[in-house]
């Protein structure tokens, strides 16, 4: 069974609907519980939880996506689901893979601020514009996110760390 690290947003369950669904396509999913105000402290425990589980790829969903980019690990494949990226500082030399799934009608974090957070942080990704609204919980972004993580498992079989 293919494991998944996945990293969500601000005020976010790690029990929550996304860590549900993944467990549902039948990923063993570890989900850490982050703290809101603190993005240091969010991070250095997501890199504890990579040490720990060495997952087959990170989700990060919202400020979550940004934790992801700033773990110690630069290889693991990651998807970003509705990515705030604003706490990223640099792309940080990231050899894995990456998968954004966003959706053009999100209102807090606009596509066009995405696209110029990607850019600034010099970062290779294939952005996938998909998704009702930020949540990303509307059938389509679900389905979305689905094939992205099975492109992501492929990947990963090819390239292991």
């Amino acid at each position: 069974m293919k494991h998944v690290l996945f990293l969500d947003g601000i005020g976010c369950n790690p029990d929550g609907f996304k860590p549900r669904f993944l467990q549902g396509l039948g990923y063993r999913v570890t989900a850490p519980l982050l703290p809101d105000r603190d993005f240091a402290a969010a991070v250095a425990i997501s890199d504890e939880a990579v040490a720990r589980s060495t997952p087959d790829i990170i989700v990060g969903y919202s400020r979550g996506a940004g934790v992801a980019l700033m773990l110690a690990d630069r290889r693991i494949p990651r998807l970003l689901i509705a990515p705030s990226l604003r706490w990223v500082s640099d792309g940080r030399g990231f050899d894995g893979p990456i998968i954004i799934v966003h959706s053009s009608t999100d209102d807090g974090l606009p596509v066009a601020d995405v696209r110029g957070h990607l850019q600034r942080c010099k970062l290779n990704a294939e952005l996938r514009i998909v998704g009702a609204d930020h949540t990303m919980i509307d059938t389509d972004a679900l389905n979305a996110i689905t094939v992205a993580l099975d492109e992501l498992i492929v990947t990963a079989s090819y390239h292991p760390r």
